[in-house]
């Protein structure tokens, strides 16, 4: 079940709502008599229709507006009914008719069992056909929200596409990480009455493929003047037949004010079985994309080399014998500002330490960072991107200004693990503990877990650091509950401070429990506080200026301060720890 569907211009899809304010505008009556007449022809409507089906990136398969209505029936390619025209316009149904199944009453041998419903269409050259929009009407919940429409679930669990309230649409992410809105639906009569489910047309086509089928679009456009209702008396309209390429209709009016045309347009899939076999036999993905260069360091012959994508530009070690090539685990080198892309969108791109997670698309694993500051991505990861990713990467590469990390050749190279822990992974120990503790008076509150959000920044970017400095203050600081804090004060006789928060609670509590001198302060999470007020580009002030200058002059860069910070954080917290759990 969709729920409320009633965001109506909140979907995201461009094309879509191109879509409903055409139809909106299509089916608005016109005051000048003489472009009613025209209008009430339908031919307009007509046209609309072909051009959709024709080009549109997005397919109309349910409409339902003061004058347009649309419903779609999926028919395999080879139904002998798809040539009978005139069987065809006798179709008389809508997604409100549709049940996917049905439980049979009568017994047979004295059982009841549940059968496949079949589906109304009111005409017998549609038989077979299946729906891909169901209508739901639920009576206990009267108005909009008890009307709305579900998409058949073999085709949303063969897309694998999911419901996305706030996009209005059932989705799904690309090779590179962006939403994909395969099915997008708007119903809501603030947009002038029109309700539409339009499907994503390359996938649908696919579908269309794999089953040997076409879609059977019924449409039918009801015209009158303003607050007129349609009464047809039969035996006074006129009927005319016409037929524009795959759609044809019938056009019907009466008394001059009143017209309607019904009709049927089938629309054939625009890929080939050899094009939706050759994705499938590419596991989905595109063509391979022309390889791009990479300037690596070539740890096998000295020096530096130029390689590609290509993996016949390299070797391994297992191939190595009879050719000089590099290997594949040569490291290529990239300005640190790679990286802000991917640390400047944290819905789209998880940055850990030594990891990029694109979300539903890519992942580049083992990247390091060296005593020049340069990321370092071994080619055999850089050719696991998207070809879109490599170029971004290639615009960074770099000759290297030094080699490997020590770390990096530690664990990728010498199968070991480091002999110490970095200050961040000192950090990252002491609050995943506590958050496994699931102790009273502190709690993890972000949504990422802490080796996901205490990440160093390694650009020269005042805005990326400021933005580090926040997370992790949201993590830390935040993190302490203030009232557990004051009842574990009260409870050794400290005369509290209503002024007090969570870095004064946290110092009288160690004072008291004399982990703390009486005249010493918990330094890295008063600088914490500190850099989560001044760091950012958009603050200003003399304060703002004199703490970046003061950072800048004592460590030298951002990483450097961040990386101190984690430091004498974890310091810090085992000093807390310590006090409040005598452990």
């Amino acid at each position: 079940m969709l729920g409320n569907q009633g965001g109506g211009f909140a979907a995201v899809s461009v094309e879509h709502k191109r879509l409903v304010a055409d139809i909106a505008r299509r089916d608005t009556s016109p005051e000048d008599e003489d472009m009613f007449v025209v209008w009430r022809t339908g031919l307009g409507h007509v046209d609309m229709f072909r051009r959709n089906a024709a080009a549109d990136p997005e397919l109309m398969v349910a409409v339902s507006g003061p004058v347009t209505f649309v419903h779609a029936a999926v028919v395999e390619a080879d139904h002998p009914g798809l040539s009978d025209q005139e069987g065809l316009l006798k179709w008389s149904t809508n997604p409100f008719f549709q049940r996917a199944s049905t439980v049979d009453s009568s017994v047979h041998g004295g059982t009841v069992r549940a059968e496949p419903s079949e589906h109304r269409w009111g005409t017998d050259s549609l038989a077979g056909g299946w729906p891909l929009v169901y209508g739901r009407d639920w009576e206990a919940m009267p108005g909009p929200e008890g009307m709305y429409y579900e998409i058949a679930q073999p085709y949303i669990h063969h897309l694998d596409v999911h419901w996305t309230s706030s996009r209005n649409a059932y989705c799904r992410f690309d090779r590179l990480g962006d939403w994909e809105d395969v099915v997008c639906i708007t119903q809501d009569h603030r947009t002038e009455g029109v309700t539409l489910v339009s499907f994503l047309r390359d996938p649908l086509d696919q579908y269309l493929v794999e089953h040997n089928a076409v879609l059977v679009q019924l449409f039918e456009f009801m015209f009158r003047r303003p607050g007129m209702m349609p009464k047809w008396r039969g035996s006074t309209y006129s009927h005319h037949g016409m037929n524009l390429g795959m759609a044809f209709f019938q056009q019907f009016a009466e008394d001059g004010s009143i017209a309607k045309v019904q009709g049927v347009q089938i629309v054939r899939p625009r890929l080939s079985v050899a094009q939706v076999a050759q994705r499938l036999s590419h596991w989905k993905q595109p063509d391979p994309e022309p390889p791009v260069e990479f300037t690596v360091l070539d740890m096998r012959n000295g020096g530096t080399a130029t390689v590609s994508t290509d993996p016949a530009t390299t070797t391994s070690y297992f191939d190595a014998a009879d050719n000089s090539l590099p290997y594949e685990t040569s490291p290529a080198f990239f300005r640190a500002e790679v990286l802000a892309k991917y640390q400047a969108d944290s819905e789209k791109y998880t940055v850990e330490e030594n990891r990029i997670i694109c979300r539903g698309g890519w992942d580049l694993r083992d990247y390091s960072v060296n005593e020049a500051g340069q990321v370092g991505v071994y080619i055999c990861r850089l050719r696991d991107l998207p070809y879109e990713e490599q170029l971004y990467w290639a615009s960074c590469n770099e000759h290297p200004k030094a080699g490997l990390s020590e770390r990096a050749i530690t664990t990728d190279f010498l199968g070991e693990w480091p002999a110490t822990m970095s200050p961040r992974e000192k950090l990252v120990v002491v609050l995943q503990r506590w958050t496994d503790l699931a102790i009273g008076w502190w709690k993890w509150r972000p949504d990422r877990s802490p080796d996901r959000l205490v990440v160093v920044p390694r650009t020269g970017s005042r805005d990326g650091w400021g933005r580090s400095l926040v997370d992790l203050s949201n993590g830390v600081i935040e993190g302490f509950v203030v009232k557990e804090l004051r009842s574990i004060l009260s409870a050794v006789g400290v005369e509290l401070d209503l002024n007090w928060k969570s870095i004064v609670l946290l110092e009288n509590i160690l004072r008291s429990s004399g982990v703390l001198d009486m005249e010493a302060k918990l330094e890295a999470l008063r600088e914490l506080n500190a850099g989560r007020n001044l760091s950012g580009v958009h603050v200003r002030g003399s304060r703002a200026r004199e703490y970046v200058e003061t950072v800048k002059q004592k460590h030298g860069t951002y990483t450097a301060h961040y990386e101190h910070l984690c430091e004498n954080l974890s310091r810090e917290l085992a000093l807390v720890e310590k006090a409040l759990t005598g452990t």
